[in-house]
């Protein structure tokens, strides 16, 4: 039997989590979303709904709820066992998740990953009904430790797969406080040694993602334009200034007094002078020779950025600083559209801010519309992980590798990503469409 559908997409990976757990034994073949048009597919799924699990050649299952039935009841499995009240029970939840908390969950998260257009009063509904929704669960499971009782099923296979990419993204730390017993069940789900197996180790995000800025901050724009302008206040003809009374003297404090408030204002001015900034521990460390501001003018006035390497590998300094791969960790649906993709970078590379006194590298879009890769190469100074990447919100989703500059292949890849800036060249072996230069 095969399982069709793309990498990574939530609805799959609950089925073939069901499989794991069922020992249900499958195949997955490569699958991307530009398979969904094709005629082989349309023949197996006219709707082009994934996931299909194909049983024969001429029987074919395309929803996620009945596959995971179905591998159940094949396999005898105790994920979907029981009287007919507890079965009922949990078609009773895969129809709650499948009709409303995977939608809400959806159109919040999905923005953020630029799988959905930004549209902040749908994100702001939708969050608010997907934590309404986990609040109800929550309270459920106060009294038992899974939905449907004592016992593991289906529908809680379900519910977890469904919270993995927002739990990931923008149900932040501070939100799962309010629904600990979801996150418990969470985590005893995502600790199994069969869901590491399909979704790997899971993320929870500290604190949410950002949208981008620009697109984020257009509801403001127009919301400003909205609002009525003040009408101007008649100006008041001018009074003549009464003569100034002559001020009886001060009464004299008494000296307890002038002493308090003197104390009082010592400690408003000590308060108020601003404390000296802490050092960045990258300023504390040794001196290098290799001096940045030198090497950006030069690879920024240069056109022929291949001239400006040799004298970069002459002057690098490798006990100083490092060079860093980088690659996105794309989720299914992400990176079709350049467009779409381009905001992915620009993203990151607007949170980099705080480095970019430390930093040199470019970052872009690589391949071809809709299998496209976002990677980079970064060199900054000192050696490991600066603490302004590992602050970075997006930085643990991103694939990486440190770059020897004494490995031949190494180098060539650094040279590869600062130089081959155009579509007529190749980067590890695809095409570069749009790429940023931090410097």
């Amino acid at each position: 039997m095969k399982l069709w559908f793309p990498k990574g997409h939530f609805r799959g990976n609950k089925v073939l989590l069901t499989a794991e757990l069922s020992g249900f034994g499958v195949e997955v073949p490569e699958f991307s979303l530009k398979d969904l048009k094709s005629k082989e597919f349309l023949a197996k799924s006219p709707f082009k709904a994934v996931p299909v699990l194909e049983i024969d050649s001429a029987t074919y299952l395309t929803d996620s709820n009945a596959i995971m039935i179905y591998i159940c009841q094949t396999t005898q499995s105790a994920l979907y066992s029981g009287s007919p009240e507890i079965l009922a029970e949990i078609d009773s939840w895969l129809e709650i998740i499948q009709t409303q908390i995977e939608p809400a969950l959806c159109n919040w998260v999905y923005p953020y990953f630029g799988l959905a257009p930004i549209d902040q009063q749908l994100i702001d509904k939708s969050a608010r009904e997907a934590t309404k929704h986990l609040k109800a669960i929550d309270k459920l499971l106060k009294r038992h430790k899974y939905l449907c009782g004592d016992e593991l099923s289906i529908a809680d296979i379900s519910l977890v797969s469904a919270l993995v990419y927002p739990f990931r993204a923008v149900i932040d730390e501070n939100q799962r406080k309010s629904i600990k017993s979801v996150v418990e069940l969470f985590t005893k789900v995502s600790e199994l040694p069969h869901f590491k197996a399909v979704w790997g180790n899971a993320k929870l995000c500290k604190t949410q993602l950002q949208l981008q800025e620009a697109k984020a901050k257009k509801p403001q724009a127009e919301k400003k334009k909205q609002e009525p302008k003040k009408e101007a206040q008649p100006k008041k003809e001018a009074q003549p200034k009464p003569k100034a009374e002559a001020k009886p003297k001060a009464e004299q404090k008494p000296k307890e007094e002038k002493k308090k408030e003197e104390v009082k204002k010592e400690v408003i001015d000590e308060e108020s002078e601003p404390k000296p900034k802490a050092k960045n521990p990258l300023d504390l460390l040794p001196d290098s020779p290799f001096i940045l501001d030198s090497f950006k003018k030069l690879y920024s006035n240069t056109k022929d950025r291949r001239s400006v390497m040799e004298e970069f590998w002459r002057t690098y300094d490798k006990n100083g600083w490092s060079l860093w791969w980088l690659r996105y960790q794309k989720l299914e649906g992400e990176c079709e559209k350049i467009y779409i993709t381009c905001n992915t970078v620009d993203g990151f590379l607007q949170r980099m801010e705080a480095l970019r006194r430390y930093c040199f590298g470019t970052f872009g879009v690589y391949g071809d519309e809709p299998n496209l890769e976002v990677m980079g190469v970064f060199m900054w100074r000192g050696k490991g992980i600066p603490q302004e990447m590992i602050d970075h919100p997006s930085f643990e989703y991103h694939d990486r590798l440190e770059l020897d500059p004494e490995n031949p292949e190494h180098r060539q890849r650094v040279e590869d990503f600062w130089c081959n800036l155009t579509e007529d060249l190749k980067v590890d072996g695809l095409t570069p469409r749009e790429v940023r230069a931090f410097k």
